[in-house]
């Protein structure tokens, strides 16, 4: 089979069999990774030409376009003209056996959850797309061409950074060196690079190299963008010994330094393919450059700050949320806007929820107070949803009758709005609150009324929570297979809609309740994969809760080796996310392991339930999952 091979990260070049061909013009090689890359729909004529010869008059940017797609014929024997139809009026290049797309190739192994696959696509991105060509005049292409570099690089850089924590987890130094050392190639200012390289050369007992690179990376940062590292980098340097902190001055002026939309727009690119330790040190670079600027600009901190808390929360760093979201509030007050103050607050009650004890008061009245400013400015949507910020405080708090109550008033808000979505998540809630009151009864028929609404409301993201919530229920009734078919039921919905975080959850329910009938290898299976979705969209909160689980399936297969494995990377991952009580509990099991104590008696324990959320645009979506590393006080 003759394959067309079409190389586009770097300058650009095609191949036939392995024989380079020369292209009319570097705008040829712009149109073709047009197309391949945008290749879900046809494209005119009219629009293509405008595209890329949009410095051109019509008649002229028509004749480049005949000229290019010629071109393309000529020196692919034809290829591309058969699989693009170019004698049509619109062109899509269809996807093909004869044709190879690196860049496509590179999406398609980010994708997967399988290390291998991310190791290929490491091994692809070899420069940016299209590097070191820019098409000036044709304003168009170049804000698309820029984008999808922004996109690219961030699938990269959380690419590598997956594969470096992987590594890390498991031991392997050498792997994780190398990977660091790409993932600082791809972005010299990449702090979760500089932290991971400084870790490995202090564990390899290299301080002379820790100094070098953190030198290396405050010239960069302060020569590039006037800034230092982030408080974070300053701060593992400092634990492995470090001692030079000489920072050069800070920039001071009255705009912001050069770049600093670029590199917010690049937290925004990596924050969207799930690249959130990237992107935290971007909003960070991207914080300290605003801060720099003399008068500051309070509503674009603050704006940022936000930005950077919804970050962390995917994280589960919870007191660097409160602290972030802390600092936001003070700037809302100052700002004098009612409505951007009462966002900031819920965000503020919702972070601070997962604190446990000593945040609770002040998480209530950061709610009740937004709830007053949203009543008073008669903003009805709004208090629907410190409304139910509120219930779910006291769901957390295990408070159930201020949890019914708030969440009552939400649910009679929604229905006076007309708000079919909001109305079928408070129901949902509702039935949340009465499962973890043991009424299973009332809590399925509720989640019944919920499923009603979500199909009225074409709300699939909201029915996949209510078939999980109906399973757990089943589950905590003792139905074990109707509750197992309605996990069934919510992973085949989240699989068609792409909901991998809600996948995860429903095969890590299946793995539990195939681990209580003794199905150890249907545990396993399930289990293995829900850790794999897990790792490939970042998701570090729930990661160190599976592995845990997972380590207790190896347990019970007798499989001492994969269990220890499987434990030391789940506390990598509970300590990366400050779960100060899982990491203990994480802790405390792997000690057991290696002191080789009998296992037996904490493989049995129950497990206990997690009470977490997720935020869907009508508002926040209580739902519970069970987990070895909670208190197993008993059941949501």
């Amino acid at each position: 089979m003759t394959v067309l091979s079409v190389t586009l990260f770097g300058p650009g070049e095609l191949a036939l069999d392995g024989e380079r061909l020369r292209v009319h013009s570097a705008k040829t090689l712009a149109l073709l990774a047009f197309l391949a890359l945008e290749a879900d729909r046809p494209h005119t004529r009219t629009r293509l030409a405008a595209l890329v010869w949009g410095d051109a008059s019509e008649p002229a940017a028509r004749q480049s376009l005949r000229q290019a797609l010629y071109s393309l014929r000529r020196t692919s024997g034809g290829r591309i003209g058969t699989l693009a139809g170019l004698e049509a009026e619109q062109l899509r290049l269809a996807p093909h056996p004869e044709l190879q797309v690196d860049v496509l190739r590179f999406l398609a192994c980010v994708q997967q959850t399988d290390a291998e696959a991310w190791t290929e696509a490491a091994a692809l991105y070899r420069a940016p797309l299209l590097a070191g060509q820019s098409f000036d005049g044709c304003d168009d292409y170049q804000a698309w061409l820029v984008t999808m570099r922004e996109h690219l690089q961030s699938l990269a850089s959380q690419n590598l950074s997956r594969l470096l924590v992987g590594c890390i987890a498991q031991g392997d130094t050498v792997q994780a060196l190398q990977h660091a050392q790409a993932l600082r190639a791809i972005d010299p200012m990449n702090e979760f690079a500089s932290r991971g390289l400084m870790k490995l050369f202090a564990a390899r007992s290299e301080p002379h190299r820790v100094e070098a690179e953190w030198q290396r990376l405050s010239t960069t940062l302060q020569r590039e963008l006037g800034v230092a590292p982030s408080p974070l980098t300053r701060a593992t340097y400092l634990g492995l010994g470090g001692r030079s902190l000489r920072d050069g001055p800070a920039h001071r002026g009255a705009e912001a330094p050069a770049g600093t939309d670029a590199v917010l727009r690049a937290a925004r690119a990596a924050e969207r393919v799930h690249a959130f330790g990237h992107a935290l040190d971007l909003y960070d670079r991207g914080l300290a450059m605003l801060r720099a600027v003399e008068p500051a600009e309070p509503e674009r901190l603050c704006e940022v700050l936000v930005a950077k808390e919804a970050v962390l929360d995917r994280l589960g760093r919870r007191a660097e949320q409160v602290a972030t979201l802390e600092e936001a509030t003070a700037i809302a007050r100052g700002l004098g806007d009612p409505s951007r103050l009462a966002t900031v607050l819920l965000r503020r009650a919702g972070a601070g929820a997962y604190l446990g004890s000593g945040d609770e008061q002040v998480s209530l009245d950061a709610a009740l107070e937004a709830l007053q400013l949203l009543r008073d400015s008669e903003d009805r949507p709004g208090e629907a949803e410190a409304l139910r910020e509120l219930g779910f405080l006291h769901w957390r708090l295990e408070q159930p009758a201020a949890a019914l109550e708030r969440s009552r008033e939400a649910h009679a808000m929604h229905r006076r709005l007309g708000d079919v979505a909001g109305e079928a998540s408070a129901v949902h809630n509702l039935a949340e609150i009465h499962r973890g009151l043991g009424s299973v009864a009332r809590a399925l028929g509720l989640y019944d009324d919920a499923l009603r609404l979500h199909w009225a409301s074409r709300n699939p993201a909201g029915e996949i929570l209510t078939r999980f919530g109906i399973a757990g229920a089943l589950h905590q009734s003792g139905q074990a297979e109707r509750a197992q078919d309605a996990y069934r039921a919510a992973l085949a919905l989240s699989e068609r809609h792409g909901e991998r975080t809600m996948q995860a959850r429903a095969l890590q329910a299946l793995a539990a309740i195939a681990r209580e009938t003794g199905a150890l290898d249907e545990a396993l299976g399930h289990m293995q994969a829900a850790v794999a979705i897990d790792r490939a969209t970042s998701y570090a909160h729930a990661l160190g809760h599976d592995l845990v689980a997972l380590a207790i399936i190896h347990l019970q297969r007798h499989e001492r080796a994969e269990a220890r494995a499987a434990l030391q990377e789940a506390l990598v991952w509970c300590e990366y996310t400050d779960d100060a009580e899982a990491a203990a509990s994480a802790r405390r099991r792997l000690t057991e392991m290696e002191a080789g104590l009998d296992p037996a008696s904490w493989t049995s324990e129950p497990s206990g339930p997690v009470r977490s959320h997720l935020a869907l645009p009508e508002g926040k979506v209580y739902c519970a999952f069970e987990s070895p590393l909670a208190a197993p006080a008993g059941r949501a």
